[in-house]
């Protein structure tokens, strides 16, 4: 065959041959075009190390071969540049050849192009570089926020060690000037006149409103340490809101608010009495707050999803924003469109709340239009052990 035919279809599979003696000297080549690509000198006459200088460090494997101990040598990751400016990439593998015409040893050499290979080879090992840098910069970060982590849990255990320490220390003078206050109110200290009876009436107001604001704290701080118990016994809804309403009978008639309760006979719910009243009074406080004077207030009691009862508070008043719907159970959150300046509190009613239903196993909601008023719903579990009552429907006007 014309040997520039062996050569083109070598070239075309991107492989070359060489015949080399027992020195390593070039006796002949077939492939020419692809070695003159690689950029190579190996020209018959040449010796093979020096043009390929790596293989001067694989010395013991060529010995191996040379002396018949293996049977072939290969080595890969050569790379030279080509003409062209490219970067070529190939292998070399040695292997003893015997000829019956030719006693002495020779050897052929088989040079393969490994460019695609290696350089998918390179990107994997890129890609793998590329991986392992994340991974650490993954592990770096997840200790950083495990320390930061811990660190605010501590900041945290403080902050709730001093709410409780500095509650307690509010709570505990308040008590006997409750009860003085309350004395002087009895005319127990001798008759008031109405200047008097008018200035201890707001003292008494303000006493009340601070008792209020360390039993949220307290409160706060025994939810957020696992502190709290729910004692959960068959509950009546009715009655139980009913007494709030009863209760917060004259801060609404002291507003002209007009409160209508709405309900339907339903079984019984599970709950802890004393704190599902103190979850209806936060959402009746809130909704007293948010509401102008002369504005409207109902509260319903009504079916809620399967398995549940719903306690359901709709206002009249301004409504919430949606920059503040996000924000509306976080603590300490005071919603902007208060409707007078002479309400106050910590912001902390309706997050109690949503601590308090979920820890009965329900949920509180709300929808919202600003300039519309406000609806929230508090939903709780109906008791299993109670026969089922009828729904009739009843509704009480509390203040008119």
């Amino acid at each position: 065959m014309d040997p520039s035919i062996i050569d083109a279809i070598l070239h075309h599979h991107q492989m070359a041959y060489l015949l080399l003696n027992a020195q390593w000297s070039i006796l002949a080549t077939a492939g020419t075009q692809y070695i003159e690509h690689c950029g190579l000198n190996l020209t018959p006459g040449s010796i093979l190390l020096d043009a390929l200088p790596e293989l001067r460090d694989c010395i013991t494997q060529l010995e191996a071969v040379h002396n018949g101990v293996s049977p072939e040598f290969t080595l890969e990751h050569l790379s030279r540049t080509s003409p062209q400016g490219n970067i070529v990439y190939f292998r070399i593998q040695i292997q003893a050849y015997h000829r019956r015409d030719d006693p002495a040893p020779q050897f052929l050499a088989l040079i393969t192009d490994t460019t695609e290979q290696s350089q998918q080879s390179k990107r994997v090992a890129q890609y793998q570089e590329t991986v392992q840098q994340l991974h650490n910069t993954i592990e770096q970060r997840t200790t950083a926020l495990l320390l930061a982590n811990s660190q605010l849990r501590r900041m945290d255990e403080i902050k709730t060690d001093f709410i409780t320490i500095a509650a307690h220390e509010l709570r505990n003078p308040l008590t006997p000037i409750l009860g003085y206050v309350e004395l002087l109110l009895s005319d127990e200290y001798g008759p008031l006149n109405a200047e008097q009876r008018h200035a201890i009436q707001a003292t008494l107001q303000n006493v009340l409103r601070l008792r209020s604001i360390t039993a949220d704290l307290l409160d706060l701080a025994r939810i957020e340490t696992g502190r709290i118990e729910l004692v959960l016994r068959p509950t009546d809804l009715r009655t139980l809101v009913e007494l709030q309403c009863l209760k917060y009978k004259a801060q609404l008639a002291s507003r002209n608010q007009q409160l209508t309760f709405i309900a339907h006979a339903l079984p019984l719910t599970l709950c802890d009495e004393h704190r599902a009243a103190q979850i209806i009074g936060h959402l009746l406080s809130n909704a007293s707050k948010y509401t102008p004077d002369g504005g409207a207030i109902t509260i319903r009691i009504e079916p809620g999803d399967a398995g549940f009862a719903q306690v359901v508070v709709e206002d009249t008043g301004m409504g919430i924003t949606k920059d503040d719907q996000q924000h509306l159970f976080n603590a300490f959150f005071r919603a902007h469109t208060v409707t007078t300046p002479r309400t106050g509190g910590t912001g902390l009613g309706l997050h109690i709340a949503r601590l308090l239903i979920e820890l009965h196993g329900g949920q509180i909601w709300f929808h919202s239009t600003p300039g519309a008023g406000s609806t929230f719903y508090v939903s709780f579990i109906v008791s299993d052990e109670l026969n089922h009552q009828s729904h009739d429907l009843s509704m009480v006007t509390i203040t008119q």
